[in-house]
Order: C-alpha cells, then structure tokens, then sequence
C-alpha cells in the first residue's frame, strides 16, 4: 500500500512556491508603474513642495556648491506586530503566500483562520539584506509555530497526527521586513480536503485536542481506500469510508529511513491489534495501514497510520 503525506504539507510548500513565483512578476509590473507616475509629475515644482511640506520623515537642506536644496527622507518604523486572538477568513490560496496584511476581526464571525501566537525570526538568522523567501528564515518561521502549536493545542503526538488542524505562518512583507520588523504570526487552520480550508469554531482552540471528542470533527478521514491514488483526504465530519484511529511512531527526527517491506508487516499487525481492542472484536473488521514513503519521510513524516473503515 502506497505512503500517505497526511497533512498535506508538501502540497501546499509546491503551491506556496508556485503562488510567489507569480507574486515576484506582480511587483516588477507595480515598480515599472510606478516610475512611470513618477516620471509624469517630476517636473511640477510646486506638486513637489506641497507633497514634502508638511512631512515630519522628509527634511530638506541647501547644496553649497550649486544652491539647490537636497531631500533626505527618514524612513518610517517598521509597523507592529500582529495582535493575537483574532480570527480571519481566508483562503487556501491566501495561506499558501509568505505575507498576509488582511485585518483580523471577531471569532464570532465565520473564520478558516486563528492567529494565536506572534513569535520572532532569531536575529542571528535576520540578518540586514536577508530575503523573507530565504530557508534560513522560512524554517526558523516554522519552527517557532510549531513549537508553540503543539503547547497551544493540546493533545499528544498521536492525537496531533491524527487531527486535521495545524499550524502555518506569515512574514512581514519584505519591505517591512528590511525595516526592521521581525515577527512571525503563527495562525491555526485545518484543511477540509486537500484544496478548500474548514471553518473552525467560535470557541477558544486553547487545548481543543485534549477535548473528548475534537476528532469527531477535525480528525484524519478518508473518500476511498487508503493509499490509494484516487483517494481523497478530509475532515471526519464529511462523507468518508475509513477512520484514521491510531498513529504509529516510527522514529525520531534522525532515524533513517527505515524501508517498507518488514515496516508494513509490523505495522499492519499492529493496527490488527490496537483496532480489535478499540472496537472490543476480534474480528469483523476492515482495517488498513499506511506508512510513508521515503520522499514523505525526507518531509518529516514519521508517523503510520492504522485506518478502520466506518461510516461514521
């Protein structure tokens, strides 16, 4: 049976990738529109001054040599960070970008999106000329997210593997980034399928896998037979043949690969067995295991999965 990359991780790095390829062709157009205004209006002397004056970030001082006056603008502060406990309604497109400035509001209102911690890039990765898109940053970015979703969250390993609900990131846009904002803002979402974002509820996620019954809604489901190609991925509250119940540790983040063929016997009798004494049979079931394959495996992926199917 072929590996699974159940959380849809290196789907979205291609499609994040992909997406910012054609944001870089967006900001060419915005620059070469811009020098294009700012060649309409240079020569208007008064339009100039009445722009300046007025200006606490521009000063302006008299060339000795020729007599003409010399601007000197003071860039602005970099902008504050994100504030934490808010809600936004956004897209998977939108959570596949390096940067989002929409406004968070109420989590009263119907939202994908919950901005739960602000974390920072380490300064020794920071560094001045430093791109947002760089691996060093991205990865310190994730990192600090990850760390502070496995407290927020609650749950176990196990459990977090077993949920649909995960962490992502934004950066400061570059231009605020090289200004000196630093700030990682570390939002929670879940993925309904593999393209199309779920809702989360209105109330506090602080905890929420540690509730009884946080699965029934967010937990690993399955349209069609594990491992299979044309199988689809989704939350459990949709239509769904099999039931991901179990997660099996494979290693730690440097075990080796450990191959397939002996992994798949042991596992496979492992799931047998955990799914029998959770359904109190001892048989009259269908069961399936997943393991994943090495290129999951490179990704960080070190879990197998045991698959009772169930239509609830």
């Amino acid at each position: 049976m072929s590996g699974l990359w159940l959380r849809g991780s290196c789907a979205r790095r291609r499609v994040r990738r992909r997406v910012r390829q054609r944001g870089r062709h967006l900001s060419a157009v915005a620059v070469a529109a811009a020098l294009l205004v700012s060649g309409c209006s240079g020569g208007d002397d008064t339009a100039a001054d009445t722009a300046t004056s007025g200006d606490p970030s521009v000063s302006t001082s008299a060339d000795a040599s020729t007599g003409a006056a010399a601007t000197t603008r003071t860039p602005p502060p970099p902008p504050d960070a994100p504030a934490i406990d808010v809600c936004r309604l956004l897209s998977a497109a939108q959570v596949a970008l390096f940067s989002d400035e929409s406004k968070g509001g109420s989590c009263a209102r119907r939202h994908t999106a919950y901005t739960f911690a602000v974390g920072a890039v380490p300064a020794d990765v920071a560094l001045p000329g430093v791109n947002i898109q760089n691996d060093a940053v991205q990865d310190a970015a994730a990192a600090s997210c990850q760390s502070k979703f496995r407290r927020f969250i609650g749950g176990n390993p196990e459990t977090r593997a077993l949920s649909r609900l995960d962490s992502t990131y934004f950066l400061p846009t570059q231009r605020d980034f090289d200004r000196g904002a630093h700030w990682v803002r570390c939002d929670i979402v879940a993925y309904r399928n593999s393209t199309v974002l779920a809702e989360l509820p209105d109330q506090s996620l602080e905890g929420f896998l540690d509730r009884p019954r946080a699965l029934d809604s967010y937990g690993v489901c399955a349209r069609g037979e594990p491992g299979e190609a044309k199988t689809s991925l989704v939350t459990c509250d949709q239509d769904h043949e099999f039931r991901a119940v179990d997660a099996l540790r494979l290693g730690t983040k440097t075990t080796a690969y450990p191959g397939r063929s002996d992994t798949l016997a042991t596992g496979s009798e492992q799931c047998k067995e955990r799914i029998s004494k959770l359904l109190e049979l001892e048989g009259g079931f269908v069961y399936a295991y997943t393991f994943p394959s090495a290129s999951d495996w490179a990704d960080g992926q070190r879990f197998g999965y045991c698959w009772n199917k169930t239509p609830d």
